[in-house]
């Protein structure tokens, strides 16, 4: 039996049809490095590969994901560009240096979009999170997904809260207390409270824990998955087309998290993804991205936003230097972190003139946000996925005691 060191394996299974140069050891799913010799696939870092018991010599029925450094790296770019956007917007809004006016305009929408990339994402690793498990163990449990879910969003969450009402309390910053009940039970895209800035971001936790009250049973219940969770992305499109426009719309939010989860189900969709993946493409959408705001129609540049999103991260997963920029460590460290910043910048990046006793110091925010990761981020994931493991046991007779379904959690 190989150690978890760089050895090379037998897979005890057959595979043919992968005509592999090497093989995991699929019995005891253990990482090591394998090359299939398909198009589609390259060679997968050993911290990163982990095969399907069941693999039956099917491709897809591979998850080639521990730890995904590009998916790292893509948090990495979306929390800097909301840290980006509201730096230009509200913390330089006075300056007056040439180029300004355009950065400016060009910011604004950068926040929205930064966070759609962590939908995608999100309906993506969530959703071949729980296809592993399935594969591995016959099928997945709901109650240990919200373990580790929980796990993950809410303690870092309360620790921003209970900050909040310490500054409200020290008279640093006004805290409105109906914002701060519409986020702490995830309704700030609702409408139903304007939230107030340092709430306001967790508009985006709102749309998350939404769809993932009703996703997983969905997917344990639904034969057709792939199918019913196109059709309800179609349907919300069309939905924001016909209904006013909202620049912060739950129907491309939804969308956003549904397309992520529809690139995990869907071969046909990797497949036809993998064919239009070629660098100047991948250009074309970013520019687009980034300057069709200020070109285009803005309800119809949202509408076109869940597909774009979805083909930038799909093709930087999988063209070579867009990789390679992204697994650069200063990029890996702050995707580590994403949740973490995407938190804090909120209370060092607001308006001056929403601070009581004037702005925070900005050199603070890696400081608190490194904390946060360290002390809160971390044992709590681990303790998330110690709880999962036990319910798993419970609930399996021979449970993998090497599968980390909790390996990449949301942003």
């Amino acid at each position: 039996m190989a150690s978890k060191s760089r050895e090379w394996g037998t897979c005890a299974r057959p595979h043919s049809a992968l005509q592999p140069t090497a093989c995991l050891l699929c019995e005891d799913s253990r990482a090591i490095m394998v090359h299939f010799q398909l198009p589609s696939w390259r060679l997968v870092d050993i911290e990163k590969a982990l095969c399907f018991l069941r693999c039956r010599g099917n491709p897809e029925h591979f998850v080639a994901i521990k730890r995904d450094v590009t998916i790292d790296g893509l948090r990495a770019v979306a929390a800097l560009g909301v840290v980006f956007a509201h730096l230009v917007s509200y913390r330089l809004a006075e300056a007056a240096f040439p180029g300004i006016g355009l950065l400016q305009r060009l910011a604004e929408p950068l926040a929205q979009t930064s966070v759609q990339i962590f939908f995608v994402i999100s309906g993506y690793i969530i959703t071949t999170l729980l296809l592993k498990e399935e594969a591995d163990r016959g099928r997945f449990s709901i109650p240990a997904f919200y373990v580790r879910r929980f796990c993950r969003i809410i303690p870092p969450l309360v620790l921003f809260y209970a900050a909040l009402l310490a500054g409200d309390r020290l008279n640093l910053i006004r805290l409105d207390g109906a914002s701060l009940a519409s986020a702490a039970t995830f309704t700030c895209n609702m409408g139903f409270v304007d939230c107030q800035w340092w709430v306001a971001h967790t508009w985006s936790l709102s749309v998350e824990e939404q769809f993932y009250v009703f996703w997983p049973a969905l997917l344990l219940l639904t034969v057709r998955r792939a199918d019913v969770l196109a059709v309800c992305i179609a349907l919300a499109l069309v939905l924001y087309v016909i209904m006013p426009f909202a620049w912060h719309s739950n129907y491309i939010s939804f969308s956003c998290i549904g397309l992520g989860a529809l690139w995990a189900l869907s071969p046909k969709m990797r497949a036809m993804l993998g064919r239009c993946t070629n660098g100047t493409l991948w250009v074309a959408a970013i520019f687009t991205v980034v300057a069709g705001p200020l070109l285009l129609p803005a309800k119809l540049m949202q509408a076109a936003i869940p597909l774009l999103v979805l083909y930038i991260v799909f093709a930087t997963r999988e063209l070579a230097w867009p990789r390679k920029m992204l697994a650069l460590p200063p990029i890996q460290w702050i995707g580590a972190g994403s949740y973490s910043l995407y938190l804090w910048q909120q209370v060092f990046l607001a308006k001056p003139d929403l601070y009581v006793n004037g702005p925070f110091p900005r050199w603070f925010l890696p400081i608190v946000v490194l904390a946060s990761v360290m002390i809160v981020e971390r044992p709590f994931i681990k303790l998330g996925r110690k709880l999962s493991a036990r319910l798993l046991d419970r609930n399996t007779a021979k449970p993998n005691a090497e599968a980390d379904p909790g390996a990449l959690p949301a942003p």
